[in-house]
């Protein structure tokens, strides 16, 4: 996020909800409110989500702070993100990408990011990590849950309370 501090509100946003980017790009300001953003399936005005199907996902405190920067930072009419080509803003992300010395990673990872955290936290059920990534199939969910180390660390120490 310091590498790229422009548009760093976006890319926390994406990473605390999971949106696709195509969701993104299409996502309605009016639709974001404070506690959770509310995905459409509209094709009669333009929307369009992969599974024909809106969902709602939660904000957490993460998510309202960037929220709060992106409206802070827009006056666009009534799209909720800047209006922007979107292969400029996958190549926004790479370069801030390069900068940050990141060596591999797209948009689509801050997806991964979402669900994984979520899917780690055990506060979360699994069941809501897939209704809010709009999976149809938990089998779907499971393939964007990746290791992650502190995670793990957190496992082993708990190994001891068996």
């Amino acid at each position: 996020y310091q590498a790229d501090p422009k548009n760093a509100a976006d890319w926390k946003f994406l990473a605390f909800t999971g949106l696709r980017r195509g969701e993104a790009f299409t996502q309605l300001g009016k639709l974001v409110t404070n506690q959770q953003v509310r995905v459409s399936h509209s094709p009669k005005a333009g929307i369009f989500t992969k599974n024909k199907k809106g969902r709602v996902i939660p904000l957490s405190p993460d998510a309202q702070e960037a929220r709060e920067r992106i409206i802070f930072d827009n006056n666009e009419d009534h799209r909720f993100f800047r209006t922007r080509h979107p292969s400029t803003w996958s190549h926004e992300f790479a370069d801030a990408l390069r900068k940050a010395d990141v060596a591999e990673g797209s948009l689509h990872s801050l997806r991964h990011t979402f669900i994984t955290m979520a899917a780690n936290n055990p506060a979360i059920a699994i069941a809501n990590v897939k209704k809010w990534a709009g999976h149809a199939h938990l089998k779907t969910t499971q393939l964007y849950i990746h290791d992650v180390a502190c995670e793990e660390a957190r496992q082993v120490g708990s190994l001891g309370a068996i």
